[in-house]
C-alpha cells in the first residue's frame, strides 16, 4: 500500500502541520488562496481531519466562503475583523481583475499609469461614503498601504486635511497602519495638527470630532462599540486594571495626567501620560494604573 506523502501548509509565514496550528497563524488571503487552489482540501485529507474536509468541501456560496471557514476552524474572532477581511478580499478580487485586464489588452504604459491614479482616486471617493465603518475604513487602509504607498506618500497633507474634514476616523485607521502612519508623521505640521486636533480626552470630543450630527447617546454608544472606541474612567487604587489581553491591539488616544499603562506583554513597562499623550502609541493589550476618578483613558481596538 502506498504511504500518504504529508505536507504543510504555510500560514501568515508559518508552517502549519495541525488544526491548532492553523488557528494560531489564521491569515484570510493566505486561507482563502489555500481554499481556492485546493491545497487546504488536500491537506485536510493528509491529515486525517475528516469532518472539516467535508464541511469545507460542503461550502457553496462564493460570497460566504470565509466566513464558513473560520466557522469550520473555531477561530476566536468578531464581526468587524470578518467584515475588514470580507472588503479586503474584495480589494484583492478588483485588483486581480484589472491586471488580468491590462495583460490581455497589452494597455501601453501610459494608460496602465493613469489607471493606477484613478484607482487611487476611487479609494479615496468610497472613504467618504463609509466615514463610519471601521472595517471598510481599515481595510482600505491595507490596500492603500500594499498597493498605493508613494501616492499617499506624494499626497498625504491633501489626504489628511481633506479626511481630518470629511473622515476623521480615516486619520485613525492611517495610524493603525504601521506603513502609512510613518509616511504620516513624517510630516512636522501633520505630526502638530494631529495632537491637537485627534487627543481625543472626553467622551464629548470624541463624539464631536466623530459624529457630531448624533443626538441621542444610545446612538454614540453603539457606534462606539461598532469602531471599536474605548472611553474607559475609573481610579484603579495602585494596582494594574487589565483592559486588553494581548492578543487585541491598541491605538491609545489619550491618557489622563497621573496615570500610568502598559502592554499586557511587558509587566515591567510603565508608561507616563507624558510619553504617552501625542504619540499614538500600538500596543498589544492595555493595562492600566490610574488615581484619576474624572479623566478618561481613550483608545481604539485595532
Amino acid at each position: 500500500m502506498a504511504k500518504t506523502i504529508k505536507f504543510n501548509l504555510i500560514l501568515d509565514g508559518q508552517q502549519v502541520r495541525s488544526i491548532k496550528d492553523l488557528q494560531e497563524n489564521f491569515c484570510v488571503e493566505d486561507i482563502m488562496r489555500l481554499y481556492q487552489d485546493g491545497l487546504l482540501q488536500k491537506w485536510l485529507k493528509v491529515r486525517g481531519y475528516d469532518e472539516e474536509l467535508q464541511q469545507v468541501e460542503a461550502i457553496k456560496s462564493k460570497n460566504s466562503v470565509i466566513v464558513e471557514l473560520i466557522k469550520i476552524f473555531k477561530i476566536e474572532t468578531n464581526e468587524s475583523v470578518i467584515e475588514e477581511s470580507l472588503y479586503s478580499l474584495e480589494y484583492r478580487a478588483k485588483r486581480e481583475a484589472e491586471l488580468q485586464k491590462w495583460t490581455k489588452t497589452g494597455s501601453k504604459i501610459e494608460r496602465a499609469i493613469d489607471g493606477y491614479h484613478k484607482g487611487y482616486e476611487t479609494l479615496k471617493s468610497k472613504l467618504i461614503e463609509h466615514k463610519h465603518d471601521m472595517a471598510f475604513l481599515k481595510a482600505t487602509t491595507k490596500e492603500i498601504s500594499e498597493n498605493y504607498s508613494r501616492l499617499f506618500q506624494l499626497d498625504n497633507t491633501r489626504f489628511y486635511h481633506q479626511f481630518t474634514r470629511d473622515a476623521p476616523l480615516m486619520i485613525y485607521a492611517i495610524l493603525m497602519n504601521s506603513t502609512l502612519r510613518d509616511l504620516l508623521l513624517q510630516n512636522e505640521d501633520i505630526r502638530k495638527s494631529l495632537v491637537k486636533t485627534f487627543k481625543i480626552t472626553n467622551r464629548d470630543e470624541a463624539k464631536r470630532l466623530i459624529c457630531p450630527k448624533l443626538d441621542k447617546d444610545k446612538a454614540f454608544d453603539d457606534m462606539m462599540q461598532r469602531i471599536g472606541l474605548h472611553i474607559f474612567t475609573g481610579e484603579t487604587k495602585s494596582y494594574w486594571k487589565d483592559l486588553q489581553t494581548e492578543k487585541t491591539k491598541v491605538l491609545i488616544i489619550s491618557v489622563p495626567g497621573t496615570s500610568i499603562i502598559r502592554s499586557a506583554k511587558d509587566k515591567l513597562e510603565e508608561i507616563t501620560s507624558t510619553k504617552a499623550n501625542g504619540k499614538f502609541l500600538i500596543l498589544d493589550g492595555l493595562v492600566y494604573k490610574s488615581s484619576d476618578k474624572v479623566n478618561p483613558i481613550v483608545y481604539l481596538e485595532i
